[in-house]
């Protein structure tokens, strides 16, 4: 039975580590490894077991790898997994990396922070904390991606990744807040605009409308003259624009000596008084030709 396990049985402050398969840093890992172990109390001894039980996949590949005594050996251990996982002839490559990094589209500010910190120790493992904190601010600085943000956290000038990082947060929330307002006017402005749209729309209709009524007012007006005038045409006399016109030949007013009823009725006295008179000649003609018997002689 090893310690680690009786160590764990009869403690009830045991504190798990987390699994490492090889997909994430080695050096992040190994910070939180140690530091589970100093909250334990364990022993170099106690600590190799633990990272040995502790470790997946690709990892797992490289304990099998070691001999048999190494693998209880905590340092041992640890430099076989540095060695595979971040070797120290890969120092160019991290270095590459950096210069290379661009914040990705929609990439948190801190998750870019926490990256930058991560290459600049593992292309200077050997520099001073001090001086790869200068480098850190430095390569976040020109992995912002984002030419006004970059000169607001210059101006600032931070002295370290986290103080250039809070700059960097204080201007998104700023300018997040700013578009939000801009956004919320630009929404009222294009809602006047398709107000002002539609009520001129509604002016055309109406206008539209209006002078539809006032065509077809002056059209009934226009029916309606016209009916008047077709009865003032049958009945002239009763039109009251022939009060003015004088009969020649009775005299009065309101119509023409052509529609005068007296003059018809004259004329028509006239045509009886002639053929009356005809009639009576006649009649006297044939009495005086006609010969009575026995006064021929």
């Amino acid at each position: 039975m090893s310690y680690g396990n009786l160590y764990r049985r009869n403690d009830s402050k045991y504190h798990k580590p987390a699994t490492y398969d090889g997909s994430t840093h080695w050096q992040d890992y190994l910070v939180h490894f140690e530091l589970v172990a100093e909250i334990n109390q364990w022993d170099d001894h106690q600590k190799a077991l633990e990272l040995a039980t502790s470790l997946r996949g690709a990892a797992q590949g490289v304990l099998s790898d070691l001999h048999p005594d190494m693998r209880r050996n905590y340092r041992s251990l640890v430099n076989a997994l540095a060695s595979r996982f971040e070797p120290e002839n890969q120092s160019e490559l991290y270095r590459a990396q950096i210069k290379s990094r661009l914040r990705k589209r929609g990439e948190p500010l801190t998750e870019l922070a926490q990256d930058i910190k991560r290459l600049v120790r593992l292309a200077y493992p050997t520099a001073p904390l001090q001086v790869r904190e200068q480098l850190a601010r430095d390569c976040f600085i020109d992995s912002l991606n984002d030419s006004e943000l970059e000169w607001v956290v210059f101006q600032a000038k931070s002295q370290t990744v986290d103080d250039a990082l809070r700059v960097g947060h204080e201007y998104e929330a700023f300018q997040k807040g700013r578009h939000g307002r801009l956004t919320i006017k630009h929404g009222v402005r294009m809602q006047r605009e398709v107000l002002n749209k539609e009520n001129n729309m509604s002016m055309d209709k109406d206008e539209k409308s209006d002078k539809k009524d006032d065509m077809l007012r002056e059209i009934l007006k226009r029916l309606e003259q016209l009916e008047n005038q077709n009865k003032s045409n049958k009945n002239p006399n009763k039109n009251k624009h022939n009060s003015n016109m004088k009969c020649a030949y009775c005299g009065k007013l309101g119509h023409w000596e052509s529609k005068c009823f007296k003059r018809l009725d004259d004329e028509e006295k006239l045509e009886q008084n002639r053929m009356t008179t005809n009639t009576k000649s006649q009649m006297k003609y044939i009495n005086s030709n006609v010969k009575v018997p026995g006064n021929e002689y």
